[in-house]
């Protein structure tokens, strides 16, 4: 239960209909969402478009998110979630890599705040290989 909601069993427990609902619901529109997915990023040339679902422990509602990728050249990853119905939060991800070790990440959400600019955050990442 944990890697497919992000939550352990036990605080799933009395939500298992709407759990399997939102499975059913899933099955059924998956091959039409890939189908729809594929077809934006050809007529958008964004590398990446996909509908995931997505929980929220907040609310304890299931709801499909958005998510949207573009590269912009060799060093700048764009990434963009938004919810589809739901409380609408969104998350914006600038990622820039100034080497294949190190990079700049820059981001910005509408979640859990009270003002109209939203939350901003920014973190250097270094990556150091072990062999």
């Amino acid at each position: 239960a944990f890697l497919a909601y992000g939550r352990f069993l036990e605080e799933l427990q009395g939500q298992e209909t709407e759990i399997t609902a939102v499975e059913a619901g899933s099955l059924v529109v998956g091959q039409a969402i890939d189908s729809l997915e594929g077809k934006l990023e050809s007529l958008t040339g964004i590398d990446q478009v996909q509908i995931e679902p997505a929980f929220s422990e907040s609310t304890n509602t299931a709801f499909p998110r958005l998510l949207v990728r573009k590269k912009v050249g060799d060093q700048l990853d764009l990434t963009l979630t938004t919810e589809i119905g739901g409380t609408m939060s969104r998350n914006f991800l600038a990622d820039y890599h100034f080497a294949d070790w190190f990079s700049l990440q820059v981001n910005w959400d509408n979640e859990n705040t009270q003002n109209e600019i939203g939350n901003f955050g920014a973190d250097l990442k270094m990556k150091i290989p072990f062999q």
